[in-house]
């Protein structure tokens, strides 16, 4: 058989097969009509893009710093939390920080000399007594709520809230003040000299 016979052999086979690869909807023959066009957005939403578009760069920015100030609020809240939690552990286990309760030396200072002034004047008692009141104002200061108006010098003095040294100190001004302002004994040098001395021990550093 020659070339001529199998070429005309094969046309059929060819059609029917061509016919098939047509039929097959797999297959996308036509690209002459393009896809539809998206639709438009609806009418309100149009109208509003167009009212916030002088706006837009603003409500950008608006945003960008919300979400900046929403991380910081995090972040401050997470660092927060994890002191919290060290303070509630160093209390449970103990290690409580030491509350500083001394007054500043400046006035510590001028206290002293304010009581040396009435001192000078023979007024110890006086002198005592003005040591005294302000080394509950100290205590006021530091601890709000530990004083009620109804405490007495010995409430006071038996308050947790006091270190136990400073504690003695203004234990020792207090029955100093009892015996001479309150229980009509005179006070001399001597007495001020004590109560003096406790102050120091209660407002300065060396007992605490």
């Amino acid at each position: 058989m020659g070339v001529g016979g199998a070429t005309s052999a094969a046309g059929p086979q060819l059609a029917e097969a061509h016919r098939k690869l047509l039929a097959d909807r797999s297959f996308q023959f036509d690209f002459a009509q393009p896809p539809p066009p998206p639709k438009p957005p609806p009418h309100w939403l149009q109208r509003l893009l167009e009212i916030l578009a002088p706006y837009l760069t603003y409500i950008f920015w608006g945003l960008v710093i919300l979400a900046g100030a929403l991380v910081l609020a995090f972040l401050i809240r997470e660092v927060l939390r994890v002191r919290w939690n060290r303070r509630a552990k160093a209390v449970k286990a103990g290690e409580a920080p030491v509350v500083d309760w001394r007054p500043k030396e400046a006035r510590a200072r001028l206290l002293l000399a304010e009581a040396d002034a009435l001192a000078a004047k023979g007024l110890y008692g006086e002198a005592a007594h003005h040591l005294l009141l302000h080394s509950i104002q100290d205590v006021e200061d530091h601890r709000p709520r530990a004083i009620r108006p109804a405490l007495t010098s010995r409430d006071i003095a038996r308050l947790e809230a006091i270190p136990e040294q400073p504690k003695a100190a203004f234990t020792r001004i207090a029955e100093l003040v009892e015996h001479s302002f309150f229980g009509g004994e005179m006070m001399g040098a001597d007495g001020f000299a004590e109560a003096r001395k406790s102050y120091e021990a209660f407002a300065f550093e060396g007992a605490w």
